[in-house]
Protein backbone atom coordinates (compact mmCIF):
# COMPACT_ATOMS: atom_id res chain seq x y z
CA UNK A 1 0.00 0.00 0.00
CA UNK A 2 1.34 3.24 -0.62
CA UNK A 3 0.47 6.14 1.36
CA UNK A 4 -0.24 9.34 0.17
CA UNK A 5 -0.46 12.43 2.83
CA UNK A 6 0.87 15.67 3.59
CA UNK A 7 3.40 14.95 5.88
CA UNK A 8 5.40 12.32 3.90
CA UNK A 9 6.02 14.56 1.24
CA UNK A 10 7.09 17.99 3.73
CA UNK A 11 10.99 18.79 3.31
CA UNK A 12 11.95 17.62 6.44
CA UNK A 13 10.51 14.20 5.91
CA UNK A 14 12.26 13.97 2.74
CA UNK A 15 15.26 15.17 4.01
CA UNK A 16 15.27 12.48 6.86
CA UNK A 17 14.51 9.84 4.61
CA UNK A 18 17.19 11.13 2.13
CA UNK A 19 19.62 10.67 4.64
CA UNK A 20 19.00 7.65 6.12
CA UNK A 21 18.19 5.92 2.45
CA UNK A 22 21.63 7.09 0.99
CA UNK A 23 21.73 6.86 -2.72
CA UNK A 24 18.26 6.39 -4.71
CA UNK A 25 18.93 3.03 -5.42
CA UNK A 26 18.49 1.90 -1.78
CA UNK A 27 15.55 1.22 0.33
CA UNK A 28 17.17 0.93 4.02
CA UNK A 29 14.16 2.96 6.03
CA UNK A 30 10.33 2.72 6.17
CA UNK A 31 7.51 4.62 7.86
CA UNK A 32 5.80 2.57 10.51
CA UNK A 33 3.56 2.58 13.77
CA UNK A 34 1.19 4.82 14.70
CA UNK A 35 1.62 7.63 11.50
CA UNK A 36 0.86 4.68 9.13
CA UNK A 37 -2.12 4.02 11.49
CA UNK A 38 -3.21 7.30 11.54
CA UNK A 39 -3.12 8.12 7.85
CA UNK A 40 -4.97 4.57 6.96
CA UNK A 41 -7.57 5.49 9.29
CA UNK A 42 -7.45 9.63 8.19
CA UNK A 43 -6.47 10.83 11.37
CA UNK A 44 -3.74 13.48 12.24
CA UNK A 45 -0.02 12.21 12.63
CA UNK A 46 1.49 13.99 15.50
CA UNK A 47 4.68 11.25 15.65
CA UNK A 48 6.57 9.52 12.53
CA UNK A 49 8.30 6.58 13.40
CA UNK A 50 11.15 4.86 10.61
CA UNK A 51 12.58 1.23 10.79
CA UNK A 52 15.81 1.07 9.32
CA UNK A 53 18.49 -1.90 8.84
CA UNK A 54 21.41 1.07 9.63
CA UNK A 55 22.31 0.39 13.26
CA UNK A 56 22.03 3.44 15.86
CA UNK A 57 25.65 4.20 15.14
CA UNK A 58 25.53 4.46 11.58
CA UNK A 59 21.74 6.75 11.78
CA UNK A 60 24.07 8.95 13.96
CA UNK A 61 26.47 9.13 11.44
CA UNK A 62 24.71 9.41 8.25
CA UNK A 63 22.07 12.52 10.47
CA UNK A 64 25.58 14.32 11.46
CA UNK A 65 26.71 14.10 7.65
CA UNK A 66 22.83 15.76 6.99
CA UNK A 67 23.49 18.21 9.25
CA UNK A 68 20.29 17.00 11.32
CA UNK A 69 20.05 17.04 14.81
CA UNK A 70 20.42 13.97 16.24
CA UNK A 71 20.01 12.75 19.63
CA UNK A 72 20.94 9.29 21.07
CA UNK A 73 17.08 9.23 22.99
CA UNK A 74 16.88 5.05 23.68
CA UNK A 75 20.33 3.61 22.44
CA UNK A 76 19.54 0.76 24.36
CA UNK A 77 16.54 -0.08 22.65
CA UNK A 78 18.11 0.93 19.33
CA UNK A 79 16.42 4.43 19.02
CA UNK A 80 17.81 7.29 17.83
CA UNK A 81 16.12 10.95 16.68
CA UNK A 82 16.87 13.09 14.27
CA UNK A 83 15.03 16.30 14.09
CA UNK A 84 14.91 18.65 10.59
CA UNK A 85 13.40 22.20 10.88
CA UNK A 86 11.98 20.99 14.17
CA UNK A 87 10.54 17.80 13.63
CA UNK A 88 11.40 14.66 15.30
CA UNK A 89 11.63 11.37 13.61
CA UNK A 90 13.01 8.26 15.89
Amino acid sequence: MKLNAAWISAPATVRVMAALNGDAETDRARFVGGCVRNTILGQPVDDIDIATVLTPDQVIEVGRMARLGVHPTGLAHGTVTLVCDGQPFE
